[in-house]
């Protein structure tokens, strides 16, 4: 099994970055503090991992990371090419991605509470800014290592006595920048169906290398210089809309649209059938396509593995789920958890969630994000009861 947990760092740079808050971040307590010892061994294994991963660069800073208690318990290698956290107990890489969520926030005292979980104190105070949400917060999640499975977990405990939220089991698809970063098809009348297979391939072309379309249709990157405005948009990312009306002009081709030319809502191996059409007819000469197929009974361990094993999930709501926004309605999944709810003494609580991309542009939708170029958009991470699924469909990856 993997020694790491590889998930997006990328959701971490939020739109403000901070940069028009009024919070004043601390500088750490005390010099001791900062002159936390990191022996010759930490640094030398931290060098290792980082060039193992292939984000080692010569500019490499290795620093301490404290926990829920305060204790400089983990160490952040970070480069110009990316970053690692590494728990010293035990010498294990609880994280690792292209990216550094600290980045902006190079002289203050650190604090990681497992997986997602990244905070910076501010000055005079017993806050916290949890770096992922922008928010201040009291406490701080703590982070337990489940070394059966090698990964980190998180526990984000709410504060004594008012009970306590522990993540049993994580998941998160590596490189899911491929669909968070990327631009799709506008939704328009109902093609959510479309706009869920053109991200899900995205992903397949840029992650393993699949040629499923060729380069002038191949989604351009977000770029937060563009409007949400549809109008701007399919103008702007003229390549992935593009690769959106293809999709459409395929579904259509095979009866999978209704009366009047609308888009059909097709569900089960209806849909699936549309999925693997749009491969077959986008990657003609290639015959060790990869396929879709529809699953009706499902764990989230099971969409776990999936996404532990780089394969994007696509999802379908229920028409009663949730509210209007998300009911009947096709996603791609890149994230999923189980959690267990501890309150006042009473029986736990076990939910199961997994984290959609949701398919719409809109400035309600986003959170942008801080990248090298600074002109990146980064899709919201949006949260969503797997009791309200229909249907999940995955993905045959042969060779991978």
């Amino acid at each position: 099994m993997k020694r790491f947990l590889s998930i997006l760092f990328a959701a971490v740079f939020t739109a403000f970055a901070f940069a028009n808050t009024s919070l004043a971040l601390s500088v750490y307590d005390t010099v001791e503090e900062k002159r936390v010892e990191i022996s010759a061994k930490e640094e030398e294994l931290m060098r290792h991992e980082l060039e193992a991963r292939g984000i080692y660069a010569d500019d490499v800073v290795i620093e301490p990371l404290y926990d829920a208690e305060n204790k400089p318990n983990f160490l952040l290698g970070a480069t110009s090419l990316g970053s690692a956290i590494m728990d010293r107990r035990n010498q294990i890489i609880c994280e690792w991605s292209e990216f550094n969520p600290f980045a902006e926030w190079e002289n203050e005292k650190k604090f990681y509470g497992g997986a997602l979980q990244y905070y910076v104190k501010c000055v005079d105070s017993e806050r916290f800014v949890n770096l992922r949400t922008g928010a201040e917060e009291t406490t701080i999640a703590k982070a337990v290592y489940d070394r059966e499975s090698e990964r980190a977990i998180v526990d984000d405990s709410p504060g004594a006595g008012n009970g306590s939220t522990e993540t049993t089991s994580f998941a998160w698809l590596q490189d899911a920048k491929y669909i968070t970063q990327y631009a799709f098809g506008f939704n328009k009348n109902g093609t959510c169906n479309q706009v869920a297979c053109g991200l899900a391939l995205n992903y397949l072309k840029r992650k393993h290398g699949y040629p499923i379309f060729h380069t002038d249709i191949t989604p351009e990157i977000l770029n937060k210089s563009i409007a949400n405005d549809e109008r701007f948009i399919t103008k702007d990312y003229g390549n992935a809309e593009m690769l959106h009306q293809e999709l459409l002009s395929i579904f259509k081709r095979h009866g999978l649209f209704g009366l009047g030319g609308k888009p059909l809502f097709c569900w089960g191996n209806t849909y699936a059938s549309g999925v693997n059409k749009c491969i077959n007819e986008l990657m003609p000469n290639y015959s060790n396509r990869p396929s879709a197929y529809a699953v009706f009974t499902f764990s989230i361990g099971r969409i776990e593995n999936e996404l532990k094993a780089n394969r994007p999930v696509i999802i379908q709501t229920l028409p009663w789920a949730y509210d209007t926004q998300y009911s009947k309605h096709t996603m791609v999944c890149i994230g999923a958890r189980s959690q267990r709810k501890n309150i006042n003494g009473a029986p736990p609580v076990v939910t199961a969630e997994v984290c959609v991309h949701t398919g719409w542009y809109g400035l309600n939708l986003f959170n942008t994000v801080t990248t090298s170029s600074g002109k990146v958009w980064e899709h919201k991470n949006t949260w969503l009861n797997i009791d309200n699924i229909s249907y999940a469909y995955f993905f045959n990856l042969p060779g991978k």
